[in-house]
């Protein structure tokens, strides 16, 4: 029976340091606030083919097709590049859909709870649904002055899709704003969680949703 170095525990801690030290080298990390960021710039070959227009009172960094982006649910995607001409053609779709997308999937996560979460009472479901009402109009009221990242790929049955990143830098102690053009974000709580919203919106059939 051949022995695979693979599965040893030790072998697995090596693949994963080899991982994180990959990450490292490529992108900028901030801690801070119980919570990080991590910025994966754009190569210096592709520096100029990311364009930017404004939307709004804020701006939108549209990126090019070639740019690896980190999120992992793009991998082995069939990409594109979105055109300034597309996104301000749907924009007005996207404006009337922002609230709408936050409202169903906060349904839906009080609909698809998993088993290993406890059952919520009705007094609980409605506390959940008016605290996130609050922050959702909240939200959609900063909509305007919002920034943008956009990523374009097709879906497995051919629909255009953009990933949009929508960054509120109306507090901004990284100081991150003049990076948004060159640099995909990514993070996990503090900052990241509270300021940051991903959502998807299907091209072809003009449909907005929460990542």
């Amino acid at each position: 029976m051949l022995y695979n170095q693979a599965n040893h525990p030790s072998m697995k801690y090596i693949l994963l340091a080899i991982v994180l030290f990959g990450m490292l080298s490529c992108s900028t990390f901030k801690n801070g606030e119980s919570g990080g960021t991590a910025w994966f710039p754009v190569s210096s070959d592709l520096v100029d083919s990311v364009k930017v227009l404004r939307i709004g009172n804020g701006f939108a960094s549209i990126f090019p097709a070639e740019y690896e982006a980190p999120d992992q649910s793009l991998q082995n995607k069939r990409r594109f590049t979105p055109s300034p001409t597309l996104l301000r053609q749907i924009e007005p779709y996207i404006k009337n859909q922002f609230s709408t997308a936050f409202l169903e999937a906060t349904d839906n996560s009080l609909s698809n709870r998993s088993p290993y979460e406890y059952p919520l009472s009705k007094k609980e479901k409605k506390e959940y649904q008016n605290s996130s009402l609050k922050w959702i109009t909240k939200l959609n009221e900063e909509y305007p002055n919002l920034y943008r990242q956009y990523i374009g790929y097709y879906s497995d049955n051919g629909d255009q899709i953009l990933m949009i990143q929508f960054l509120d830098f109306s507090e901004d102690p990284n100081g991150w704003k003049d990076h948004f053009h060159e640099s995909w974000v990514a993070g996990w709580h503090g900052w990241y969680y509270s300021n940051i919203k991903i959502l998807t919106y299907n091209v072809n059939k003009f449909k907005l949703l929460v990542h």
